[in-house]
Parts: C-alpha cells; structure tokens; sequence
C-alpha cells in the first residue's frame, strides 16, 4: 500500500480484524469504541492519507509457519513403522 493511498477508520478497523496486522487472530473483535471516534468527537477529522500511513506501518507479513517439515517426518514415520510391520509379516 502506498502512502499516497486513501484510506478510512473502517478499512482500517477490517484490516486489524483479518489479522493484517499481525496481532490477533482473524475474527471480528467488537470495540468499545471505533476507531477515530475521538478525532471525530473533538471535531477534526484524520486525514486519509494519515489514516493509510497509519495502515502502512502496522503491515505486517505472515512468517513461515513454524515446523514446515514435520508432515514430511511424519510421513517418512509412517512409511518406516509400516516396513517394518510389513517385513515382521513376511518372515
């Protein structure tokens, strides 16, 4: 997202609730109060572009999900207790 984008208090808020940001699981979390409520109650608005700059600096990316090789162990565990199970059969 570039800064130059617009963006509002509810994209904002949709992009927290979907885990964009790094910080929560992906499932709406009901607030108190919305944000920018304050902004607004004092009479001023954020700017959009504050707003995805704001945005931009919470992004975050997903890292690799930790154990990506464990399925592949488990496999080969499987495959070696079945040899095995296999050659107590056979003899």
């Amino acid at each position: 997202m570039g800064n130059n984008e617009r963006m509002n208090w509810d994209q904002l808020r949709d992009r927290i609730d979907r885990n964009r940001c790094g910080d929560k699981v992906d499932f709406p979390d009901p607030a108190v109060s919305p944000l920018g409520t304050d902004e607004e109650a004092g009479g001023s608005r954020t700017p959009p572009e504050d707003i995805a700059h704001s945005a931009k600096e919470q992004e975050w990316q997903q890292p690799e999900r930790p154990g990506g090789r464990v399925p592949l162990l488990i496999l080969l565990a499987l495959l070696a207790v079945a040899a095995g199970v296999l050659t107590w059969l056979i003899d």
